[in-house]
This record gives structure tokens, C-alpha cells and sequence, in this order.
């Protein structure tokens, strides 16, 4: 009999593995969490699926390089003669948000262009001054490799100042924080907190609502459920960085957001092409009127430049946590059981 075999942790704030074990028991199929040690003694029965959560980019010491990882190696192993319902080339791909475009532009999805970056301090100002000319609202640099809004920073050069809004680590906690820089000190920021990240840059390209109130921002999450069900919710915050960790820090907030059939059909056929059957695609609605003079920030395919309504890829999230757009949806719909509905079509 097929089992499900989830890879997660198994501490307290593993709690949604184990909502999924629960749930799949409840409808009579054998389910079990394996963490490493599992994993690395473990052997799946031929029909067993497998399903990757929270452990995975856990696991990778050096993301430019994760075949290196021991669990990448094993699960490589396991991938030969098991069902997988992430793919491991999917979750590796969408972690690197820089090659992740070629895909985008490959499969003709609107995005936010990007470029490599050096992360030495005087390389970064000089080129902040520069894109600064070529992007009206701003530049982005983030961690190419990072998560949850940490190592990112959003720059609007005005004068000889450059203010900032800097999400970052410090001494073990995540800080967020609004800054007036000079060039020395901005460079004494990027020695600091981001001296040993693979860095990115971009235009940061306004929401359509930012465009309306201004000062605040705006990200739309879409939940992909095994290409059926999709669930969407607007993230708003009083700064530019907009992600889950910040409006929980009480600097924003999250409502529930429609689907637009545009949105369904990216998140539809990247996540198919990927094979990730589980995803978060996160969107920037935004007006392509307010950016024409920025030919440069974005990729917009040859049949949407007639349309100046356009929701542009901003990333995907390959193991999204859902207790946020959960809290949404109490009354209407178990995010969890409708995982488990969808992974039971693959039994």
C-alpha cells in the first residue's frame, strides 16, 4: 500500500507536517515524517510519494553549489525510484531568484529584471548611482539565494543622500528599519550585513497600489495547490519591503485578494513546468503606463505590451509556509485538507 513521506521537522513549529500526517491518516493513508536521519536510513517502497517541506534549503550549507549537500545527494537518491511531489530540480530553481529568469523569459512571464552584483561596498554605491538614473522609483539589492526578507535593502538615491528601507539580520534577529545614508555610510552597511551574500540587483517597480498610497507596498501571494486550487492573498505594508515576516511585525497587514485568470495561468505553467506541485507565487500588480520610462525594469512578452494591467512575477516560493492565508480563509476552506485532496490523486 502507497504511503506519503513527508521531509520536515518534527519540532514545534513543524506543526503544519504534522496537520498533513493527520489528515492523510484520517482518510486511511499511511503517512509518516522523516527528517534527516530518516532520510539518510530510510528506503521508500516503490509506491510511496514524497513530499519535500521545511528541511530542504535548511539542509544546503552553500546554495551556489547544493549538489554538495549530503541530503541533496540522498534525496537525489531516492528521487530515481520515488514519487516526488516537489521535484528537487523545481525547489533548487526557483531558490535562485537571478537564473530563475532565464525560465521566466523562457516561458514568456512578465518579471522584474535583474542583474549579478559584486559585493564589494564601493562596486555596490557605484552601481546604485547608476541604475539610479536608469530606474525613477528606486533599486532593490537582496541575497540572489535568500528568503523571508532577510538581507535586502530598497534605495531611492535623492541628492548626495540615499534613503533606504533595510530588512536584515542582527545578532540573530531580524531588523527592519529606515535609513538617510550617505555614500560612506551605505558602503559601511554593505560590508556589514551583506559582505558575504550573493547579491542582486533590480528597479524597485511600484505596486499599482503604492501608486495610490503612497509611502506603502504591496505583494500578492497566490497558493498553488497541485495546479486545482489557488488561493490569494494581498500583503500590505507601510514600507517598500513587503514580505510575511514584516507584516507580522505589525508594519502591515494581509487580506484576502482576488485571482486574476493571468495570474492562475502563470502560476499554472511555471509550477508544471518546475514540478512543484505545492507553491507560493508572489506578484506585483502594477500599472506598465508608470514605467515607460524605464524600458529596462521589465520583461513584458509581445502579446501583453497592448495591456497596461499587468501582474509581474516577483518570485516563488517552492515550500511556502500557509498559516498566514490560512487565518484568512477560517470558515471557508482547510488549506491543508485541500493539500491532502490533491496529493490523494496521485495515489
Amino acid at each position: 500500500m502507497s504511503r506519503v513521506i513527508i521531509f520536515g521537522g518534527k519540532r514545534k513549529n513543524a506543526c503544519q507536517e504534522q496537520d498533513l500526517v493527520d489528515a492523510l491518516q484520517r482518510k486511511g493513508i499511511e503517512s509518516t515524517i522523516w527528517g534527516k536521519k530518516e532520510l539518510l536510513s530510510g528506503t521508500p517502497g516503490d509506491t510511496d510519494l514524497f513530499f519535500i517541506r521545511n528541511l530542504f534549503y535548511s539542509s544546503i550549507d552553500d546554495h551556489a553549489n547544493p549538489e554538495n549537500s549530503r541530503v541533496i545527494k540522498q534525496l537525489r537518491e531516492l528521487e530515481e525510484s520515488t514519487t516526488f511531489l516537489n521535484t528537487i530540480d523545481g525547489l533548487l530553481a526557483v531558490r535562485d531568484k537571478l537564473a530563475i529568469s532565464r525560465v521566466y523569459r523562457d516561458l514568456r512571464i512578465p518579471f522584474i529584471k535583474a542583474e549579478k552584483l559584486t559585493n564589494d561596498p564601493n562596486e555596490l554605491v557605484k552601481w546604485v548611482d547608476e541604475a539610479s538614473e536608469r530606474y525613477s522609483t528606486g533599486v532593490i539589492i537582496k541575497d540572489q539565494y535568500g528568503g523571508l526578507g532577510k538581507g535586502i535593502i530598497k534605495i531611492k538615491k535623492q541628492g548626495t543622500k540615499y534613503l533606504c528601507d533595510v530588512s536584515c539580520v542582527v545578532d540573530g534577529e531580524q531588523k527592519f528599519t529606515n535609513e538617510s545614508w550617505d555614500g560612506s555610510e551605505l558602503k559601511v552597511f554593505f560590508k556589514e550585513h551583506m559582505g558575504d551574500l550573493s547579491l542582486m540587483g533590480q528597479a524597485y517597480v511600484s505596486s499599482e497600489y503604492e501608486f495610490r498610497e503612497p509611502g506603502k507596498s504591496e505583494s500578492i501571494r497566490l497558493l498553488d495547490i497541485g495546479q486545482n486550487q489557488y488561493l490569494a492573498m494581498a500583503r500590505r505594508a507601510t514600507g517598500a519591503i513587503n514580505n510575511v515576516s514584516l507584516t507580522k511585525s505589525g508594519e502591515g497587514d494581509i487580506s484576502e485578494a482576488s485571482i486574476p485568470e493571468m495570474e492562475v495561468d502563470v502560476s499554472k505553467r511555471i509550477c508544471e513546468h518546475l514540478g512543484l506541485f505545492f507553491a507560493g507565487c508572489d506578484f506585483i500588480r502594477t500599472d506598465t503606463s508608470f514605467f515607460r520610462g524605464d524600458p529596462q525594469a521589465l520583461y513584458v512578452p509581445a502579446d501583453m505590451r497592448a495591456s497596461t494591467k499587468v501582474s509581474f512575477m516577483l518570485e516563488i516560493n517552492g515550500i511556502p509556509q500557509y498559516g498566514g492565508i490560512q487565518e484568512l480563509y477560517t470558515g471557508k476552506c482547510s488549506i491543508t485538507d485541500l493539500i491532502v485532496d490533491e496529493i490523494t490523486k496521485y495515489l
